[in-house]
């Protein structure tokens, strides 16, 4: 559960989960709308299974692996989509 302000508002944990599909989801459309792109890529923690598991079901596809991606020592996965 996360607070704002003086905890007025109050967002859970499957709130944001929908704000982030809902936001990935615009994100992918705006650019096949625009046609500026034929492939979307990032990057996340090797570890991070349920981040993995939300860009797979966007159609993301681990193509490589990087040792110690991020300052702390962290390896990662480079995800790719085509649009």
């Amino acid at each position: 559960m996360i607070f704002f302000g003086r905890g007025v508002d109050i967002i859970q944990r499957d709130d944001i989960r929908k704000l982030s599909y809902y936001f990935i989801d615009y994100i992918l459309n705006y650019v096949a709308y625009k046609g500026n792109s034929l492939k979307s890529t990032l990057h996340t923690k090797d570890y991070n299974q349920p981040a993995l598991n939300f860009y797979e079901k966007f159609g993301f596809k681990i193509i490589e692996s990087f040792e110690k991606y991020y300052r702390s020592g962290d390896n990662s996965y480079l995800l790719e989509m085509e649009i």
